[in-house]
């Protein structure tokens, strides 16, 4: 006989193949205890091709979900016993489990824009808070794992608040605090960021903040600039690994201005500051 994780494995895949719909005498509830269960599993297939596929299906495309349920899934994932699990611990699975929770904030903000689900000023807020508190206290940034697959805990927490700034309620100081925590994140040199999270971050930098001119130009100029503060780092290796992440996010933000819609005024500040950050430039 299966045990109930195998079991729910086969049950998923069947989903999964009848293009997420249930048969007639299913229902969510059916599986949702489990699949909050196992959310952090090990087995990559398990929790990334099947239950958090099944989430984002059910939350986002099929909308499934009542606005109370949805609301406590919202409630659920945004707990200490999900997206602050262990929180602090590296190098372990408890990542596995927070940065799987964290994802599915994405798809309820989605059908908060999309839909009549509705999210009042104070959830939105709430919202803000955890996604900030995970992008600033989440310690281990692995981006995959040869044996366990996709991490991206990093990546995972931007995409939350790529959607959270399409939200109404969202102000200036909001969008400063944002950008607050992305420099800290980037200039902290403990880890390279290897899995594409500069992209990740610079699509909310681009698309929300600065083509929506949620921040002036000259604020965007200034915090560039101050990502300088990287060569100050007195440990090398420390330094080198933040002068690494900093390079790459202002490329990767100068390349998507470049392939949709230059700005002089940014685009002149990140390549100053590339050449500054840039040991191999020639003067």
């Amino acid at each position: 006989m299966c045990n109930e994780r195998e079991q729910l494995k086969i049950d998923l895949m069947r989903i999964k193949e009848n293009k997420y719909n249930l048969n007639e005498d299913e229902k969510t509830s059916d599986y949702l205890d489990l699949m909050f269960k196992y959310i952090g599993d090990t087995d990559e297939e398990l929790r990334d091709k099947l239950i958090c596929r099944t989430f984002i299906n059910w939350i986002e495309i099929k909308q499934y979900f009542n606005h109370d349920e949805l609301l406590g899934i919202l409630n659920k994932v945004l707990s200490e016993d999900f997206a602050f699990y262990k929180m602090g611990n590296e190098n372990d699975d408890s990542v596995l489990k927070r940065s799987f929770s964290i994802l599915l904030v994405d798809p309820i903000l989605c059908v908060h824009q999309e839909t009549d689900f509705t999210l009042n000023l104070d959830t939105i807020i709430k919202i803000k808070n955890s996604l900030i508190r995970y992008f600033n206290e989440e310690k281990d940034l692995r981006g995959y794992d040869l044996e366990k697959g996709w991490i991206h805990s990093l990546a995972h927490a931007a995409d939350g608040i790529n959607q959270l700034l399409n939200c109404e309620g969202i102000t200036k100081e909001i969008c400063i605090e944002i950008m607050q925590s992305i420099e800290n994140r980037v200039c902290e040199g403990k880890n390279f960021f290897t899995a594409e999270e500069d992209e990740r971050i610079v699509t909310l930098i681009y698309y929300d903040i600065m083509l929506d001119k949620l921040l002036s130009d000259d604020y965007i100029c200034n915090w560039l600039k101050g990502l300088a503060k990287v060569l100050e780092i007195e440990d090398s290796v420390t330094r080198f690994k933040a002068r690494t992440n900093v390079k790459n996010l202002i490329r990767s933000l100068y390349f998507r201005m470049i392939h949709y819609k230059n700005n002089e005024q940014v685009a002149n500040t990140i390549v100053e500051l590339e050449r500054q950050l840039n040991l191999f430039t020639v003067d």
